[in-house]
């Protein structure tokens, strides 16, 4: 009759979550559901003591999503860790992008380094970028200019584009299915773009 949690496989968006709570809800006897993104995990109550936990994952499998009793290893990232070393390696031979950052003063290694380090999705993404800005060649007022322009170029366009994606969800909010191939192509593009740098003769 006390509180309950439940790890949860499946969950990749807040669409998730709200299903989740759903399916959960739905079972009689239940209250103060609160199913967590980050955690994969709902937390919820058992109000009635007729209530079963089997009713409970039977709602939640049939909404979608699995139950799991023992949180596993995702090889998956871990894997995929390994080859963005690899890959970092096999950037040494890398022509192009490689001129412009080593002239800047910071090859992949140490761009990777600052990522890798400081974890969080802003600084790793635009860090590099602000790093070759401020070590460029040049007098005081040259650098901090070029850095000023990038920084309002950056917030613009963010603003720009969260604008026009706001507007176009506001008339209509499209499913789970296409949200995924949207995310599906954006990736798979991103990643031609930098087998184009590596590989420029495969993937010009």
């Amino acid at each position: 009759m006390g509180r309950q949690i439940l790890k949860i496989d499946g969950m990749t968006c807040q669409s998730c979550v709200g299903k989740v709570t759903k399916a959960i809800m739905a079972v009689s006897g239940v209250k103060d559901v609160e199913v967590s993104l980050s955690k994969q995990s709902a937390h919820f109550q058992l109000a009635d003591s007729q209530t079963k936990i089997e009713d409970i994952v039977s709602a939640i499998r049939n909404a979608g999503y699995e139950v799991s009793k023992k949180q596993a290893f995702d090889w998956f990232y871990f894997w995929g860790f390994i080859a963005l070393i690899i890959l970092m390696f096999l950037s040494s031979r890398l022509r192009g992008y490689e001129q412009v950052l080593t002239t800047a003063g910071a090859g992949f290694g140490l761009l990777f380094l600052i990522g890798l380090l400081t974890s969080l999705h802003c600084v790793a993404m635009c860090g590099g970028i602000t790093l070759s800005q401020v070590s460029m060649d040049g007098d005081f007022g040259k650098r901090y200019a070029t850095l000023i322009q990038y920084h309002l170029g950056r917030v613009f366009s963010y603003s720009l584009v969260g604008l026009i994606l706001g507007a176009l969800g506001a008339i209509a909010a499209p499913n789970d299915k296409i949200r995924g191939i949207v995310t599906l192509v954006g990736g798979v593009g991103m990643a031609l773009f930098a087998l184009s740098g590596i590989f420029p003769r495969w993937f010009s």
